[in-house]
């Protein structure tokens, strides 16, 4: 049987900003528009508990909450931030469907074997699926210091009300034996699926709760709601599901990246071997590739290309060859810190491909900082977040601990020291 993961980051945005600054560890925090908008977009638990919803004015937060802090929404920061959190989860899956930067659902098809062997026993595979949660949400927690609640179910219905049952901070397995009777306990509402329109017309007709339509046949519920919504509520009440979990097309890719030691004089090599290994995934996967990235950390700053194919392929030759010019193109020479390449845009087309003679020696590619971070690295350079890895010209590499409203304080070793963030240039990303 196939088993369902939600997983949800907690408070995200507000979390983020609430790990990212230390005067507002023990402080109620709400988060406003990225232009300055005077509304509330999202919120703490603590914040919540006092009143502070989503579209709040921070006229009516601050007098529900005296001593909420206001911060404006730096999407930048949570992009980079979701980015390393899908790092993690990635580990344990091939692939998985987002729902925004702080949600996603894994279909337990798509765990890697090694953590999840599917043994065929119902008590064991749930077992199985705890012990990857709970290692996603340690990870997770230990390295950007937010939390993660999760639920688990046959369905994404079933996983996702789990979720809700767990917040915060929590991991709720719905067996399914009970997953009927969760269902039956719930407001129409919160059934993903049934929308405002649909509740109505169900409300109107005098139901409530979903168990208020248990019993009811297909033909009469969709008497009330609607063919096409109907199908829908129908589906739910039976716990039955006609949506399933499916790999989001445009976030689709796999990766690979190395960091290089000084004294590796051969990068060339570090590539053709990530390259091999992505190469071997794909084929294990059966996957096609539309888009392809790579990138180079140098010492001064980072390079990367992404070419986009126009259609997807499962020609390994292709990708090889545009792989290869791609990373030519960098022109990578001197000290390299670290090399990476990305397949994006992945499917499982059976394109047919045309037998050609070879491909353009030269290409057009669409220069791009290393693709997603670097771009958002150097807009976070005067707003680090904890856990980043940094570097100083005197003291090398550290961790960052705070981003005081007195300075970057950091850890290099076994001393820490604070920087005044007048200065704070001096100090580079890693990753």
């Amino acid at each position: 049987m196939e088993l369902v993961i939600h997983l949800d980051l907690d408070s995200f945005f507000a979390s983020v900003e609430k790990v990212a600054t230390l005067e507002y560890s023990n402080l109620p925090v709400a988060i406003s528009a990225p232009r300055g908008q005077a509304m509330v977009v999202a919120a703490t638990y603590d914040a919540k508990a006092k009143g502070v919803k989503i579209g709040v004015t921070k006229n009516q937060a601050e007098k529900l909450c005296p001593n909420l802090v206001f911060v404006t929404s730096r999407m930048q920061a949570y992009t980079l931030v979701s980015k390393r959190v899908r790092d993690i989860i990635e580990k344990y899956c091939d692939e998985y469907e987002t729902l925004g930067m702080d949600e996603c659902f894994i279909s337990s098809k798509s765990l890697k074997r090694e953590y999840y062997p599917n043994s065929g026993d119902r008590e064991e595979n749930y077992k199985a699926i705890s012990t990857i949660i709970e290692n996603i949400k340690s990870e997770v927690k230990k390295k950007l210091g937010i939390e993660i609640s999760a639920g688990v179910g046959s369905n994404k219905t079933i996983a996702k009300l789990s979720t809700s049952l767990g917040k915060p901070n929590g991991l709720v397995i719905t067996r399914y034996e009970d997953e009927l009777k969760l269902i039956g306990e719930q407001e129409l509402g919160e059934i993903t699926g049934i929308g405002p329109a649909t509740e109505e017309k169900l409300k109107r007709a005098g139901f409530e709760k979903v168990k208020d339509l248990q019993g009811m046949n297909l033909k009469n519920i969709q008497g009330i709601v609607g063919k096409f919504p109907g199908k829908m509520v129908y589906s739910f009440l039976y716990n039955q599901p006609i949506d399933f979990v499916e790999g989001n097309p445009s976030a689709k890719s796999m990766g690979a990246s190395r960091s290089l030691r000084y004294n590796e004089k051969y990068p060339d090599r570090i590539f053709e071997e990530l390259l091999g290994e992505l190469l071997q995934r794909l084929q294990k996967n059966d996957r096609s590739v539309r888009v392809i990235s790579v990138y180079a950390m140098l010492e001064n700053e980072i390079r990367g290309n992404k070419i986009d194919l126009k259609s997807p392929t499962k020609e390994y030759k292709k990708i090889t060859f545009y792989s290869r010019k791609l990373y030519e193109n960098l022109g990578v020479y001197g000290k390299v810190k670290q090399i990476g390449i990305t397949f994006h845009r992945l499917g499982r087309f059976n394109q047919l491909e045309l037998d050609e003679n070879g491909y353009p020696k030269s290409i057009v590619v669409e220069e791009e900082p290393f693709i997603e971070e670097g771009e958002l690295k150097r807009d976070l350079q005067k707003s680090f977040y904890r856990g980043m890895e940094v570097e100083h010209p005197q003291y090398g590499k550290g961790i960052v601990l705070w981003n005081e409203r007195g300075g970057l304080r950091v850890k290099f070793g076994n001393v820490e020291r604070l920087f005044d963030l007048a200065i704070v240039r001096n100090i580079k990303i890693i990753r």
